[in-house]
């Protein structure tokens, strides 16, 4: 039995986490995502609730991000079925934990977290 087309697929799924969200009362309160395009001088803000933001983009994203820390990308991009790599990496999410120590250094001369 098919629930979903993969064209509806966004929309039920709306459906869904706003029955379920309202019956645990959970993300009442709208939430606010500003983004930073380059061609636009302005950031752009949107308002809504939890459930009208979320998208299957999100449950891409999600996946990737969990399945990333047990299986390189080409095995994920097979499974997801992509053949492009600049795509899937559009739902890796980028760990730059790696940053802080190099920021430090540039920054204070600081290595370790120590006095520089």
């Amino acid at each position: 039995m098919l629930l979903f087309t993969k064209e509806d697929y966004n929309d039920k799924i709306k459906i869904l986490l706003k029955l379920f969200l309202e019956k645990y009362n959970l993300y009442s309160r709208p939430i606010t995502i500003t983004r930073k395009k380059y061609i636009y001088p302005n950031p752009i803000e949107e308002t809504d609730t939890f459930y009208n933001l979320y998208s299957s983009h999100c449950n891409r994203r999600g996946w990737v991000s969990y399945f990333s820390k047990m299986f390189d990308d080409f095995t994920l991009m097979e499974m997801m079925g992509t053949k492009s790599h600049q795509e899937f990496l559009k739902y890796k999410k980028n760990n730059v934990d790696h940053l802080d120590e190099k920021v430090k250094m540039a920054l204070y001369g600081l290595q370790n977290g120590g006095e520089g």
